[in-house]
């Protein structure tokens, strides 16, 4: 074999071993907080009262941190469930990779990473990475 050749093989080689590890990474998606421990568990209403309270404080303490929520189910828009709080503006937004096994006004316990907090109309506390904690 030439030295040519051996080189355009491995030239081959490379570039497919390449190419299939790029193609997987890509591919590869989100992994879930399923199997995750919680570094907290508690209420929709008590995770957005401690942004309200201070978010600063709140930021520290979850921000990306995977916490375990106690909620009612307010709405569900494709892979996006919202737990309602007292207040009607405020609201837990999990987003899941998939639409989620659940349904409108019936109690859930979900385990996500949260992403932090923004005001709009009301408070509404970000979580990702979401799973349905059985």
């Amino acid at each position: 074999m030439t030295p040519k050749r051996a080189i355009l093989i491995l030239g081959i080689v490379a570039a497919s071993v390449g190419g299939w590890y790029a193609y997987r990474e890509y591919n590869r998606g989100v992994e879930s907080t399923a199997e995750e421990s919680a570094a907290a568990t508690l209420n929709a209403e008590q995770l957005v009262a401690d942004f309200v309270a201070d978010e600063n404080a709140a930021n520290t303490k979850y921000v990306g941190k995977v916490v375990e929520v106690v909620g009612t189910v307010k709405s569900i828009e494709g892979n996006i469930v919202y737990l309602g709080v007292g207040a009607a503006d405020d609201v837990v937004v999990c987003t899941f990779t998939s639409t989620p096994m659940t349904r409108v006004a019936t109690p859930v316990r979900i385990r996500g990473e949260v992403s932090g907090a923004k005001e709009l109309l009301g408070i509404e506390v970000e979580l990702s990475r979401c799973a349905i904690v059985e």
